[in-house]
């Protein structure tokens, strides 16, 4: 534990609603009592488990509205008595307030390095004081309700738990233990996605819509949308949540030959760009379906094994007479939404696409079950799969044992 004053910045970045700040260490008291003016109470006389309500002030001025709270060893995600300052959300508010506690004799270093300089040095890589760490090193990446409460029951015992009752089960019944190992790593993916989201990657003809599509997705104008096909040259880049599950969201050059050295370095980029995504949603006009015989073939081998969702944009402005034509394009098109982006119409067919596959990780969160959120923890469960497998199932008790402390 730091000798000396330090704060972390312990929630998520972007425009919450609240920010944490946490202050621990040796002479922490008196950083607070610098700048903290309480309403009823100063710092020194807040209990351990008790709230004051104040301000942090700085040179006479009020800095920020606060509320601090008194942790004990017990209360504290460090294991040492701190202090938790929550101030009003959203990155100036929260800086501000930081940087008067390092004028005042802190230091402010990032949360991950903070539990991995105290908690991630257990021996036992899944004990109770291993996993607690990781929950709270990853919470600043928990930037939606769901991904913080999935991470708090983690750091209140659902997985610890779980893995405990596991290797009772390797005793009593070894097949059921080994089948709620293997459920146990079923979680991994979806979990860590809430911490690391999955990325999607808006492909297509030029002028099809994708530029439209992600702003419609994001709900605020994020990139230029103009009529002239190749207006997106540059791949931007933003995080949307839908249902409480983050997704990373990639707008990308138009696909297509073309006509001058930008452009063609564009698309160049885009197709490199491939591989990074997850998901591809592959965007066209519908009432242009020759736009796609001249772009699939050049992106094929790209997203062969990629989750592929086509999406037929400007249904609204698709004409009887073209209706036939474009029937017999999309039936060949699975799976397949149609979309109106600028009048999003029909985006729930596309958000369900990303939602319905994640109900049951929801469902878990609620629920406060077992979750793996992190590739090490995903590692260590392998390894005793892998035990139980080939070495049987002493070794594999053995091995769990030593891992959960």
């Amino acid at each position: 534990m730091s000798d000396k004053p330090t704060c972390s910045i312990i929630t998520p970045r972007g425009e919450g609603g609240i920010g944490v700040i946490l202050l621990y260490g040796q002479d922490a008291l008196s950083v607070l009592e610098l700048c903290f003016e309480g309403t009823k109470r100063r710092a020194a006389r807040i209990a351990p488990g008790r709230i004051a309500h104040g301000t942090i002030e700085q040179n006479n001025k009020t800095v920020d509205e606060v509320v601090v709270a008194h942790l004990s060893e017990e209360q504290s995600p460090l294991g040492c008595e701190s202090y938790e300052i929550n101030c009003h959300g959203g990155a100036v508010a929260v800086n501000t307030v930081l940087e008067c506690l390092q004028d005042n004799g802190a230091e402010a270093i990032p949360w991950r390095q903070v539990m991995q300089d105290t908690m991630l040095n257990a021996a036992e890589p899944l004990s109770a004081k291993a996993i607690k760490g990781e929950a709270f090193s990853e919470l600043p990446r928990a930037e939606t309700r769901p991904a913080l409460k999935m991470l708090l029951h983690q750091a209140n015992g659902a997985l610890h738990h779980k893995l405990s009752e596991i290797a009772k089960a390797l005793d009593e019944n070894p097949r059921d233990a080994v089948n709620e190992l293997q459920n146990l790593l079923q979680t991994a993916d979806d979990a860590i996605g809430m911490l690391q989201p999955v990325k999607i990657m808006l492909l297509g003809p030029p002028n099809a819509g994708k530029s439209t599509l992600l702003n419609s997705l994001l709900r605020k104008e994020r990139v230029i949308v103009h009529p002239t096909p190749g207006t997106t040259r540059d791949v931007v880049k933003d995080r949307m949540a839908i249902n409480g599950i983050p997704f990373d969201i990639m707008d990308s050059a138009g696909i297509h030959d073309g006509s001058d050295e930008l452009e063609v370095t564009a698309i160049d980029n885009t197709l490199r760009l491939i591989h990074e995504a997850d998901i591809i949603f592959f965007v066209f006009d519908v009432r242009q379906p020759d736009a796609l015989e001249n772009v699939l073939p050049k992106i094929r081998q790209a997203i062969k094994e990629k989750q592929v969702l086509y999406i037929a944009n400007k249904c609204d402005l698709l004409q009887p007479e073209g209706a036939a034509e474009a029937d017999s394009v999309l039936s060949c098109l699975v799976p397949l939404v149609k979309i109106s982006a600028k009048k999003m119409a029909g985006l729930e067919g596309l958000e369900g696409f990303l939602t319905a596959p994640r109900t049951g990780l929801l469902k878990n969160i609620r629920d406060g079950k077992a979750m793996i959120f992190t590739e090490r923890q995903c590692s260590a469960v392998e390894d005793i799969l892998t035990a139980a497998s080939e070495e049987g199932k002493f070794q594999a008790k053995t091995k769990l044992q030593s891992m959960i402390g």
